[in-house]
């Protein structure tokens, strides 16, 4: 019943701050005005977004991003005899993760951003399945985004907000462990809610026409996944970008991006770290949206037995600009 309760207040607690927000900004629409470029740029460069790296800009914009990855076959211990570990099962696990993400630009220093996030890790076969089972964490996000510094070839921005996020997770071995172990209420499926409050920082610099850089910090703190526990999730992220549009007119744009994170929706778990590193191919040659093409070598902590895992991603992302 207490946790019914806590599930329904979290719920009234967002949809109050959804309504607050959406009336706060009411009258003074961001939409239809003309710009000759609606992407946001810095010294005459303009920037590859990426999914793993916030912009400091305020623009109105739509971001959509749907990707899959896997790891390679590997072989998980089933118990240990003389210090020498014995496998008995193999598989992969499959990737997913869908996000869509809305800014509404208010004046231009503020922005209000509301955003959504599902990740999902599952075995590809039966011997994956049993050792690994199934993880999906979805969160919703909202907040503010303030402008903090301005300047012809820099700008920095702060975000703040809270995050409300919802993990299943999915576990034979864990089912069996807790009724080897005598556990009163041995479960095969856990679904836990959590609330947290969130604080970032981002920045970007345009270098030149050709090239801009990118720097993100994020820290949330509050409820964690595992129940009774409270919960301090961060990510830094930095990437660099190559735009031949507007010095070449080569409608083509690059980034690289490393991603180092501690959050639910790149880690798949309540702990552990991910390292990722990301290209991205774009178009470019439109005044108010980007289509681009990202691919990814990702580190996830998998589990304390198989420690981390190396995991291929492709990205279909679509930044759309409304001013």
């Amino acid at each position: 019943m207490n946790s019914i309760y806590s599930q329904k207040t979290r719920l009234h607690f967002l949809i109050s701050l959804v309504i607050y927000f959406l009336f706060s900004f009411i009258g003074t629409p961001s939409f239809g005005q003309e710009d000759t470029n609606k992407i946001p740029e810095l010294n005459r460069h303009v920037f590859i977004p990426s999914i793993y790296l916030e912009d400091p800009f305020m623009n109105t914009t739509l971001n959509l991003g749907i990707g899959v990855g896997s790891t390679g076959q590997y072989k998980y211990p089933l118990y240990e005899v003389d210090d020498s570990q014995i496998y008995g099962i193999s598989g992969q696990l499959l990737f997913v993760a869908i996000g869509l993400e809305y800014q509404q630009k208010i004046q231009d220093w503020v922005a209000l951003y509301i955003k959504y996030r599902l990740a999902a890790r599952i075995g590809t076969n039966v011997g994956s399945i049993l050792a690994e089972g199934f993880s999906s964490i979805n969160s919703f996000n909202i907040g503010w985004k303030i402008k903090l510094l301005e300047r012809e070839k820099i700008k920095m921005s702060t975000s703040f907000g809270v995050s409300n996020y919802n993990g299943t997770f999915l576990s034979v071995s864990k089912f069996i462990d807790d009724i080897i172990n005598n556990q009163p209420y041995p479960s095969l499926v856990t679904n836990t809610p959590a609330l947290n409050g969130n604080l970032g920082f981002q920045f970007a610099y345009g270098i030149s026409e050709l090239f801009g850089l990118k720097l993100n910090y994020l820290n949330s703190i509050g409820e964690s996944l595992e129940r009774g526990e409270t919960a301090y999730y961060f990510s830094l992220g930095t990437g660099v970008d190559l735009n031949l549009y507007q010095k070449h007119e080569v409608p083509l744009g690059f980034s690289l991006v490393y991603l180092l994170s501690s959050r639910p929706e790149q880690v798949y778990r309540e702990s552990g770290l991910s390292n990722s590193f990301n290209l991205k191919i774009a178009y470019t040659g439109t005044s108010d949206f980007i289509l681009g093409l990202q691919t990814g070598y990702t580190l996830v902590p998998v589990s304390e037995d198989l420690g981390n895992f190396s995991t291929i991603w492709v990205s279909f992302t679509l930044n759309y600009y409304f001013n």
